[in-house]
């Protein structure tokens, strides 16, 4: 006698499908923006599926923004998840890269049979990712230090006033506020012999930025510039 045994099998699928490869813009024009500006990415990626993609974006190396997008009642058709990460750029982010890493949210299921999620990214469930160009920060002259950086200075001794910018070419002025007088156009002074006493200079750096409307930034930097001279000459009284 034959037996016939009859199987319920359920198969629950979870994956998810690629369908497109990221679609990425910047309103960042050529890849170069101003320090202050805010810039914006955003990334679309198509998919089938029932996972719940997240999209994570990194400043290089440091994730500064996950999107997770809900499962709801999302079915098996073609889904879009597409996010935009939007950040006020500053001098630091010259040069930075801006990645897009899409993954999905996994489904697993626990000892009890109930659906978990694992937020691990793994090879796996990795749908899309998204590299930038270097991005080119511009930005006007900061940090202003002198050196070197003494309590008096000797007649033809050079001091230099020291910045950072971006770009490097920049224009200087060592300006006597006193008379009113440009001594150096250039980042380095050597004090002449006429500046013995104490002096207000007034160092003005700038530089210009190369996107319209290409403007001109410029620091000061203020310092009491005292000057004295390198012979001390001794003098001793005695009897005959």
């Amino acid at each position: 006698m034959t037996k016939h045994f009859k199987f319920r099998i359920r198969i629950s699928i979870f994956h998810a499908i690629p369908e497109s490869d990221p679609n990425c813009t910047t309103n960042a024009t050529n890849n170069k923006a101003v320090a202050g500006d805010y810039v914006a990415y955003c990334c679309e990626v198509t998919y089938k599926g029932r996972w719940a993609p997240v999209m994570e974006w990194k400043n290089n190396e440091d994730v500064v923004q996950a999107e997770v997008e809900s499962t709801g009642n999302r079915s098996y058709e073609v889904n879009t998840v597409k996010y935009t990460y939007v950040t006020e750029l500053k001098p630091s982010d010259n040069n930075h890269v801006f990645s897009c890493r899409t993954y999905f949210d996994q489904p697993t299921l626990d000892s009890g049979n109930s659906v978990t999620a694992n937020n691990t990214p793994t090879t796996d469930n990795v749908l899309s990712k998204y590299r930038s160009p270097n991005l080119t920060v511009y930005y006007g002259p900061q940090l202003l230090v002198v050196n070197p950086v003494h309590d008096s200075y000797c007649p033809d001794e050079t001091i230099k006033i020291l910045a950072d910018s971006n770009p490097s070419m920049r224009t200087y002025e060592w300006l006597n506020t006193d008379t009113n007088k440009t001594l150096e156009t250039s980042d380095t002074l050597t004090i002449p012999a006429s500046m013995l006493g104490s002096h207000p200079i007034k160092v003005t750096v700038c530089n210009t930025i190369p996107i319209s409307p290409f403007k001109t930034i410029c620091k000061e930097h203020h310092l009491n510039l005292t000057v004295k001279s390198k012979w001390i000459f001794a003098v001793s009284w005695g009897k005959e």
